[in-house]
């Protein structure tokens, strides 16, 4: 089994995306940066109980999870996480029953919540819905991409818009006559 503390440790690096720190006696892989380095208050995972098991390559928090970081805090009846050979890094993470993710000014919850650790990947399913200020997505599926600062939404989507405050477009540069537009050949646009 996994001591839970290092459990812990693993998870938050992968939702974060910081190197990880050394707690007490742990020497985790790389060598652990010294918080004084990343300028970062620690993250912390409380549950009702947590099971780890090494050989399995998973660890599960079990009721009433509440993470908080610096960046984000997250609520979620259960918590599975999945461990990769790579340095005891983390693949998937997979948060189920009253999921919220709340970040500053923007929130989003979901039945199921699973984020994909190589490609910063993170699937809300279950009633999804996603908040801005007073703005409010919904859809079957909501996907945000946290490296791209892109998302998806897919089945029945909805959003009611409050305000545009927050919402950005850039306006798409103008093609000269005649030229293509990247989508159809040269001569076919209309």
């Amino acid at each position: 089994m996994i001591e839970p503390r290092r459990a812990a440790r693993l998870l938050v690096a992968a939702l974060c995306g910081a190197p990880l720190v050394s707690l007490a006696q742990f020497t985790p892989l790389p060598a652990p940066v010294p918080a004084a380095v990343t300028n970062r208050p620690p993250t912390v995972i409380k549950s009702d109980s947590l099971e780890a098991d090494l050989f399995k390559r998973k660890a599960i928090f079990r009721g009433n999870v509440v993470v908080t970081d610096a960046a984000f805090r997250m609520t979620a009846m259960q918590m599975d996480v999945e461990f990769n050979d790579k340095a005891n890094g983390v693949d998937r993470i997979v948060a189920r029953g009253k999921v919220r993710i709340d970040q500053a000014d923007k929130s989003a919850i979901a039945d199921e919540a699973t984020y994909f650790v190589a490609d910063a990947r993170i699937e809300l399913v279950g009633s999804p819905k996603a908040f801005s200020g007073k703005n409010e997505l919904a859809g079957e599926k909501i996907t945000f991409f946290r490296n791209e600062n892109k998302l998806l939404v897919s089945g029945g989507t909805t959003l009611n818009l409050e305000s545009m405050q927050g919402l950005e477009f850039t306006p798409k540069p103008q093609a000269p006559p005649g030229s293509s537009d990247g989508l159809m050949p040269p001569g076919l646009n209309p």
